[in-house]
């Protein structure tokens, strides 16, 4: 099952989406049965989250019709938590409570499964195996193990709360940006080395922006990604991850809007 993630802010609902593709959910998005066919056919929905919880957690729209499909109950998730595990699960962070969410897609009896963290989960990022979940908890980094729900390893190199997580396409690598102004490149098996992760040093340490970083986004290629990163500041800027260099960056006349799009081509980034 492959998926293409998107993600963007629409400000006036306090709403984070991620596009997908869903296989499952064919049949109920265009209620049509396909259960002659061998398969169904792919079909592109999309998952929102609502910070404020007044109407549901989460829930699956239609992007053709306007139309939702799939309500999931619950109090509201914070911004930069919303995940999808293989297809199969959504999970997400409680607003406010220091608890992980979770819920089967394709369940239509809907049950909630919370998870009870050391804090309040301020952003949230799964590996593109769904094999790990990473949160950040203040000013650290949680490394979860998905199937056992282990605590694998805490890193503590951010000096202020954690604000945006993203891994590489591949998952060897993942970034975390935070109010400090800093950007962290982690090489993944590393830091799942729990005797050495307490004083495990990044790979890369990006201190160009002047505000907190609100977003980042990698592109395709593993370790060769190019990474976008939104702050602030009023900037936008490109970063190349084997050289640790910035490349380039892109001033705005207002503040950087809170999250940004990259298109794998690394052709055009909206934000």
């Amino acid at each position: 099952m492959s998926a293409t993630y998107v993600r963007y802010l629409q400000a006036d609902v306090a709403m984070q989406w991620i596009r997908i593709i869903l296989q499952n959910i064919a049949c109920t998005m265009c209620k049509t049965d396909f259960s002659r066919n061998k398969m169904a056919l792919p079909y592109e929905v999309v998952i929102s989250s609502d910070s404020t919880g007044q109407m549901w957690n989460c829930c699956i729209w239609n992007p053709l019709s306007d139309t939702t499909s799939i309500h999931y109950k619950g109090s509201g998730s914070k911004l930069r938590s919303l995940c999808l595990l293989s297809g199969q699960y959504i999970i997400s962070a409680d607003s406010n409570k220091p608890l992980l969410n979770m819920w089967e897609v394709q369940r239509r009896e809907q049950h909630q499964t919370r998870m009870v963290c050391s804090g309040h989960v301020s952003c949230l990022a799964a590996s593109p195996d769904s094999a790990y979940c990473i949160g950040g908890i203040e000013e650290k980094l949680n490394i979860w193990q998905i199937s056992t729900g282990h605590l694998l390893a805490v890193l503590s190199r951010h000096f202020q709360r954690v604000t945006c997580i993203c891994f590489t396409d591949d998952g060897s690598y993942f970034l975390s940006g935070g109010e400090d102004n800093l950007i962290m490149v982690w090489d993944l098996a590393s830091t799942l080395q729990w005797e050495q992760s307490q004083g495990q040093e990044p790979l890369h340490i990006w201190s160009h922006h002047a505000l907190p970083i609100t977003d980042l986004h990698c592109g395709k290629g593993g370790i060769t990604d190019r990474v976008v990163s939104a702050s602030q500041d009023q900037t936008c800027k490109l970063w190349d991850i084997p050289s640790g260099q910035m490349l380039c960056s892109f001033v705005f006349d207002t503040p950087s809007s809170l999250s940004l799009w990259m298109q794998l081509s690394l052709e055009f980034c909206r934000v």
